[in-house]
């Protein structure tokens, strides 16, 4: 059985077995061990040295030499010690990154709703670079301590016996308690962690939403939201330096009490002539040497606690289960889509009930109804961000779980509601990483309209859309979005609520450009104004998660009166204006 140590653990251990990085690490121990023999030895010919500068011919030229030596081996070796620490960190993190963020991508689209964004994000930034800058550091710290401890009460005990037995029971002692007492703060250190979530989300919301925050006059509620967050934050950071500031007195109190132990019993004796001033200095030394490593373990343990607790969170990530399940079978071409008695439940509330559906190659399909009718979810299950809770969806007759899911998202353009652009040019924002051939990057950006926005760029495909797409208007970014989804030459479209920011004659221009040169595409639209699915083939009506009526266009005039209130509201509402 693991222990509760080991599994804290387990995502970092294996670095210490890498090739890559156990090279590093065990010449990163050798400078450390080098440089910390140097530390040793220097008081000894230190103290040679003082003894000496009584003697006419005090000048003694091997000491000289070897203290130069060491000098350079301080020097030298600590660099390098403390370059290939950083570096091991830096490697570590990089590494760490890569593992959390291969590690959500992989997941489904729930684990991120559960999760939620700002706190993954904390945990790939702040949580990551808590754990890289501490643990090798920590390795290499209680390395050195336990070198300097044991070579400095070894030389203490060869210079003065009666005066390092005091010192080397007051040391341990310390430790212990700053042990005690960092292990019973660990609390306060997951506190901090869950007050930075709530202020990265707070930020996050409030630069997002800085527009809608003026309209609605909520300024004032914002800043009083972002107040509290940002004063509880403070007050748990207060609380993770308050442990600083006890440890701080308490070694500085230790190094006082071995002082006057020196002080007392050391100045007497070399006063008496049993201790020469050169070994009074020497022991001097190596209580300092034997006591540093007590300062830098207090400082350690502070972020060691930090480190932990940063660890656990990346470990829950890094070992969340991967509920989606891919299938094995390619998908060359899809002749149709079938879905059956398809519900969907979230936190046991029903979004989709019973739905089933048909679509087949080259048809046109609308789906429209009411705002949380189910229409967004039910889309999301074409291309698996869901799986259904009950029912299914087959292509070709087979169940979609069958399928290699890059294989059916390669050959479905889908264009969410949401205008997500990312801060980059048009292009970017179009082939979107993928490698897109300059034919079909033409004809997407024809068909959908981008071509008279490039009209107006200086440069054309490489202008800036801006953070979220902030130097274009709302049909703008639309228009890019549905030029994304054409680029990848796709077998079926989905628009969801895709154009409803492209006026009537801008959108049949658009379906024209799209039929003319997409020919059997198959096209799956969700939209709130009949205009956009009038002609359709088939149009379902979505009310509470159920279909409500099919049909088409006229027939759904007679048969649904959801379809007709919709009709006669938009109808008058066109009259109106």
């Amino acid at each position: 059985m693991k222990t509760k140590y080991n599994n804290t653990f387990k995502n970092i251990l294996p670095y210490f077995k890498d090739k890559q990085f156990s090279l590093l690490f065990i010449f990163n121990l050798l400078c450390l061990l080098i440089s910390s023999l140097a530390s040793l030895i220097t008081p000894k010919v230190s103290s040679s040295m003082i003894d000496q500068l009584g003697n006419e011919n005090f000048f003694n030229k091997n000491l000289y030499i070897g203290l130069s030596v060491l000098l350079l081996f301080n020097i030298v070796f600590p660099y390098l010690q403390t370059y290939t620490s950083t570096l091991l960190g830096e490697k570590v993190g990089q590494d760490l990154r890569n593992k959390l963020v291969k590690k959500v991508l992989k997941q489904d689209y729930p684990f991120i709703q559960k999760n939620k964004s700002s706190k993954i994000l904390t945990t790939i930034v702040s949580d990551t670079n808590f754990v890289k800058d501490t643990f090798f550091t920590a390795v290499t710290t209680i390395v050195t301590s336990v070198l300097m401890m044991t070579g400095s009460v070894f030389a203490m005990f060869s210079i003065y016996p009666k005066l390092a037995l005091p010192i080397i029971i007051i040391f341990p002692i310390l430790a212990a308690v700053l042990i005690v007492f960092a292990k019973s703060k660990m609390p306060i250190f997951q506190k901090s962690q869950k007050a930075r979530d709530s202020l990265n989300r707070i930020i996050n919301e409030n630069i997002k939403g800085s527009m809608l925050i003026r309209v609605f006059v909520s300024e004032k509620t914002e800043k009083l939201k972002f107040k509290k967050a940002n004063t509880h934050s403070k007050e748990i950071g207060i609380q993770v330096f308050q442990i600083m500031s006890v440890l701080i007195p308490m070694i500085n109190a230790t190094n006082l009490i071995a002082s006057m132990f020196i002080v007392s019993i050391g100045g007497k004796s070399a006063i008496e002539g049993t201790l020469t001033i050169g070994e009074l200095s020497a022991f001097s030394s190596y209580v300092t040497l034997f006591g540093t490593p007590m300062i830098m373990i207090g400082f350690l343990s502070t972020a060691l606690g930090q480190a932990i607790a940063s660890l656990k969170r990346i470990n829950k990530i890094l070992d969340s289960e991967e509920t989606f399940e891919n299938g094995t079978k390619n998908l060359s071409t899809i002749e149709n889509i079938d879905i059956k008695n398809l519900s969907k439940e979230f936190n046991g509330k029903k979004v989709l009930n019973n739905v089933s559906l048909n679509v087949e190659k080259g048809e046109k399909i609308g789906i429209i109804g009411m705002i949380g009718s189910g229409k967004s979810t039910l889309l999301h299950h074409l291309i698996r961000i869901y799986d259904p809770s009950s029912g299914s969806v087959e292509i070709n007759g087979t169940d979609i779980k069958n399928y290699n899911i890059s294989s059916i998202r390669e050959k479905v353009g889908f264009c969410f509601q949401e205008n997500f652009l990312v801060d980059g040019t048009i292009k970017y924002n179009i082939t979107f990483g993928r490698k897109i051939k300059k034919n079909d990057l033409n004809k997407a950006i024809k068909c959908a309209g981008v071509a008279d926005i490039l009209k107006s760029k200086d440069l054309g495909m490489l202008s800036k859309v801006g953070e979220r797409g902030s130097n274009l208007s709302g049909g703008q970014k639309q228009r890019i979005m549905l030029a994304r989804a054409l680029a990848g030459n796709p077998q079926v479209l989905i628009l969801d609520n895709a154009i409803s920011r492209l006026d009537i004659t801008t959108e049949r221009k658009v379906f024209e450009n799209i039929r003319k040169n997409y020919s059997d595409i198959t096209i799956i639209i969700v939209a709130q104004k009949i205009s956009s699915i009038r002609d359709c083939d088939r149009i379902y009506v979505m009310d509470k998660g159920s279909i409500e009526s099919h049909g088409n266009h006229n027939s759904l005039l007679s048969t649904s009166p959801i379809y007709k209130e919709i009709e006669l509201t938009q109808k008058n509402y066109k009259h109106e204006t």
